[in-house]
């Protein structure tokens, strides 16, 4: 379970949704993961909160935020993980079905000083 707060700001006043006056959200999280074997691991998180966004100073316009991020992960060695993953957000009120932001990537993450790694 976890709980978070974004919150975003503009220097350009008076551009709209891509550039508020305020944005702030607080979100409720489930997160589960785990591990299937030594090597392979998966994590799967969803939210859900409530945003609040100010176009113009003194405007306030809420609506609900929600979101996923899942992810596996394979470890090559102590020390070394590759990662695949996916999420999805919707960030900010809009007209229509507004805009999200939706990312997908691979990374590989080094831990220095990890058992049997390169840092001894």
């Amino acid at each position: 379970m976890s709980w978070s707060v974004r919150e975003f700001s503009c220097d350009t006043l008076g551009t709209g949704y891509f550039c508020p006056n305020a944005y702030l959200a607080n979100l409720a999280g489930v997160d589960v993961s785990d591990r299937i074997g030594t090597r392979f691991g998966w994590n799967a998180a969803l939210s859900l909160g409530w945003q609040v966004v100010g176009i113009r100073p003194g405007s306030r316009d809420t609506d609900t935020v929600q979101g996923y991020h899942a992810a596996g992960t394979w470890d090559f060695r102590p020390g070394i993980t590759g990662e695949i993953y996916g999420g999805w957000t919707n960030l900010a009120l809009a007209s229509g079905s507004g805009f999200a932001s939706t990312e997908f990537g691979a990374r590989i993450r080094f831990r220095l000083g990890a058992p049997g790694g390169t840092n001894r």
